[in-house]
């Protein structure tokens, strides 16, 4: 019998795999799989977590591809462009990450 963790990594790898649900994205020059949620994304919005009223984008990817967590207002490169941090969350072997344009890049 599988253990969760090991459950929980395999649902990940499902979750994030580009053929299922994913798209390929660059997070600081690499090439990793991610997953957007515009609806996560509006129902964050409609909450109590002001700060994601600003946020543009918020994706999932596996910790693992990502550099090391960054906190509210620290630029992150997406895509080429930098973009300000709004909310980043570790949660097992999974982020979550808001993100808001730079109008200045």
């Amino acid at each position: 019998m599988k253990k969760l963790k090991e459950q929980i990594k395999e649902d990940i790898s499902i979750f994030l795999d580009c053929a299922d649900f994913a798209d390929t994205h660059t997070v600081e020059g690499k090439e990793i799989s991610i997953v957007t949620d515009n609806d996560r994304l509006a129902e964050l919005k409609a909450g109590e977590k002001n700060a994601l009223t600003e946020a543009d984008i918020l994706f999932y990817a596996k910790t693992e591809d990502l550099p090391p967590k960054r906190g509210y207002g620290r630029m992150l490169n997406f895509d080429g462009r930098d973009w300000f941090v709004i909310y980043w969350e570790n949660d097992f072997d999974i982020a979550e990450i808001a993100l808001k344009r730079n109008e200045d890049a």
